[in-house]
């Protein structure tokens, strides 16, 4: 449920992170269509920019940030998911 979500609004995201660099990152389209094969052509760039470009503190907060705005508490989100609460 939530991949389908995110991978939905992939270009938001994308706008989102344009705070941190994401529209100046030169792409290599080859090889991002190696790395995340199965995604989209924006999907494979926001998964590449979080993994290997964006810091690990900035990616740690973006990502808090995000999933907090779109699915609300993470613990919450994690007891449906997990227990089915």
């Amino acid at each position: 449920m939530i991949r389908a979500i995110v991978l939905t609004s992939a270009a938001p995201l994308a706008v989102e992170m344009r705070q941190f660099g994401y529209d100046c990152v030169e792409w290599d389209e080859e090889h991002l269509r190696i790395q995340y094969r199965y995604d989209s052509d924006e999907s494979r760039k926001i998964k590449y920019f979080l993994n290997f470009v964006l810091d690990p503190e900035r990616r740690r907060v973006w990502l808090g940030e995000t999933f907090a705005a779109r699915f609300g508490d993470e613990t919450a989100v994690s007891e449906v998911l997990v227990y089915g609460l």
